[in-house]
């Protein structure tokens, strides 16, 4: 490739990467819908972490998609056991990613997709949550009542005739 080519590819890379020079974003929200998506990428990969499906169940999409304001449920204040200390860290990054992402949406007003994005990350918040509270539930000691013991196949023994033992 000759010298002058090479020049004539850097300019157009460099005019193709400069742009027009603007600073700004090319639409209005195209700085807020970024960071939902970006909020949104880091969802996935804490699922995937988790061992979830990459995306939530969809009825819960629906449900929280037809209710805007419904708030998700706080983590729960009780001790993590170490065993579920990951997961349930996971599970609270997910909550903050949605807050986050539902705060942007609730600034973008009526913007369908920022809402559907905000319904997703709810989701993925409650599922993160139930996943951390069943590690939890099975990694507790259990609290019930022993079982009670089974009767013993064997009579208990008798005093010998003429009295207890022991007494002549």
């Amino acid at each position: 490739m000759s010298t002058r080519a090479i020049a004539w590819a850097l300019t157009l890379a460099c005019v193709a990467a400069c742009g027009t020079g603007r600073a700004s974003p090319s639409s209005p929200h195209e700085t807020e819908r970024n960071e939902i998506l970006m909020l949104d990428g880091r969802i996935l990969d804490w699922r995937r972490e988790m061992g979830l499906e990459p995306t939530p169940r969809e009825n819960w999409v629906q449900f929280f998609y037809a209710s805007p304001g419904k708030r998700i449920a706080e983590a729960s204040q009780r001790p993590v056991p170490e065993l579920c200390r990951d997961t349930c860290t996971l599970a609270d990054y997910i909550c903050d990613a949605a807050d986050n992402i539902c705060r942007i949406a609730d600034d973008l007003k009526d913007d369908d997709w920022a809402r559907r994005k905000c319904a997703n990350s709810k989701a993925s918040c409650v599922e993160a949550r139930q996943k951390c509270t069943t590690c939890s539930r099975k990694a507790e000691p259990q609290t019930t009542a022993p079982a009670p013991r089974p009767a013993s196949p064997m009579p208990p023994p008798q005093a010998a005739p003429g009295g207890p033992p022991g007494s002549r």
